[in-house]
């Protein structure tokens, strides 16, 4: 099949939304299917995929995260780029990230008489709102009326969180045989060689509890939350040690750290290129993955369970997805439930050789891109019948 994938991100980057697309794109053309990948100006080039870019806007941050009001003018230029492209391609499926990349996808479908996909990584609406982009009642109604209009006329929908299947049912109206659960993947063998960084690197000693979070810097994915429950875990476990990997504003968060009283226990590594996570991960003894919102996935979760390194993070049905009985569920939102998570993972023996394995053996099973790939090419194969 030729598979013309749109992706309203700068791309690649080592954030979750990147990496989602590339496992994809990367178990496609494994499978021997043709992939071209239209995105942003910013990003760096992948191995499996050629990608057809949108000129970059004068000003335009590509490190800027979420739904953002400003990004409609990159949309727009990602709109005419992808036409041109779907033009000459001529692609069989038209695969839309988010509900913008869908969009594109449906009013070029509309021309070429192409089905479309829309992967669903959350609620738009509800991604503005929760973010804060957008607080006014009526401009969030016009969104929710943008977002119903995408659905309607997606041929099928498929999403990674429990939270936003439900969402489309209830709120859009979305039949059950039109979507599907279509979750992140990982690949395992990319964590069975690694070899960690030295602990001296960071002023590690050997009898430190090195807890490690890797991912977005920012307050939506809980590192905020983190920060203050690393207060409280310092009183009590003064061994505790905090290894926090990740942009866009390590500088930000250290000042906060400091104002917190944990300055001296907390270490930012900085922007932590995907391929180089693992070295990272083998320096901890536990991970954490404090995102506060349930509606989206968490896929910083199947690399910590990759590495077999235990999970705390709030209970909510994205995380229980991916780690089962596996994950230090915190029941409650806030620092001071999450510290008791995190000294729970770091105070006991830890998880043992067999239940690290278990885990691995968890994600292979269940979150392999082989194995995802492959349901997509069912799903676009089912779009082209309907």
């Amino acid at each position: 099949m030729k598979i013309l994938t749109i992706a309203p991100n700068p791309f690649f980057v080592d954030r979750g939304f990147s990496i989602r697309v590339y496992n994809q794109v990367k178990g496609l053309t494994k499978l021997g299917h043709s992939v071209l990948v239209t995105a942003y100006g910013a990003g760096r080039a992948i191995d499996c995929a050629e990608i057809v870019r949108a000129p970059d806007l004068p000003g335009y941050d590509g490190e800027a995260l979420g739904a953002k009001l400003s990004r409609l003018y990159l949309d727009v230029l990602l709109f005419f780029v992808s036409l041109r492209t779907a033009w000459k391609f001529r692609p069989d499926v038209i695969h839309g990230h988010l509900h913008e990349g869908a969009l594109i996808g449906i009013l070029i479908g509309w021309l070429q008489r192409k089905p479309v996909l829309l992967d669903a990584q959350g609620g738009l609406a509800a991604e503005l709102r929760d973010r804060g982009t957008v607080t006014n009642g009526l401009l969030l109604s016009l969104v929710r009326g943008v977002e119903r209009f995408i659905c309607r006329n997606s041929r099928f929908i498929v999403y990674s969180s429990p939270a936003t299947g439900s969402a489309l049912a209830s709120e859009f109206g979305v039949p059950a045989a039109k979507m599907a659960q279509l979750d992140d993947v990982v690949d395992v063998s990319g964590f069975e060689a690694a070899g960690p960084l030295p602990r001296s690197e960071f002023g590690f000693s050997a009898s430190d509890r090195v807890l490690v979070y890797v991912g977005t810097l920012h307050k939506y994915y809980g590192v905020d939350c983190l920060l203050e429950a690393a207060a409280a875990v310092k009183e009590r476990l003064p061994a505790a040690r905090f290894l926090i990997c990740g942009g866009p504003e390590p500088e930000k968060y250290r000042g906060l750290a400091e104002s917190l009283g944990v300055g001296d226990v907390v270490r930012f590594a900085g922007r932590t290129p995907y391929a180089e996570m693992p070295r990272y991960l083998a320096l901890a003894d536990a991970a954490v993955a404090p995102k506060l919102s349930g509606s989206e996935g968490n896929q910083k979760i199947l690399a910590y369970m990759a590495f077999g390194l235990p999970v705390v993070c709030f209970d909510t049905a994205a995380n229980r997805q991916m780690l089962g009985d596996f994950g230090i569920y915190v029941t409650e939102v806030g620092p001071a439930a999450l510290a008791e998570g995190i000294l729970a993972s770091l105070s006991g023996p830890g998880m043992d050789a067999a239940s690290r394995e278990r885990m691995r053996e968890r994600v292979r099973k269940e979150f392999s891109a082989e194995a995802s790939a492959a349901r997509l090419v069912d799903i676009y194969s089912g779009m082209g019948r309907r």
